[in-house]
């Protein structure tokens, strides 16, 4: 039983595998993310997902502001 195990790993380690497609990560998206770790960190309870994804995507938005 070992043996088959043994050989199967061996086929499977053999294969092409395709590579995951990987979204590009935006400045946006970045900032977001650290948003909202930010906001879950915070532990306030009385967040519900829409308002941390909206929240998030508003402070991004807001570094992202050319200020000049």
């Amino acid at each position: 039983m070992t043996k088959s195990l043994e050989e199967e790993a061996k086929k499977f380690a053999q294969k092409k595998r395709k590579p995951a497609n990987v979204k590009e990560i935006t400045p946006r998206l970045y900032l977001a993310g650290q948003a909202m770790g930010g906001f879950i960190a915070a532990g306030r309870q009385t967040w519900r997902m829409e308002e941390i994804r909206k929240a998030s995507f508003d402070w991004a938005d807001y570094m992202l502001e050319d200020d000049t």
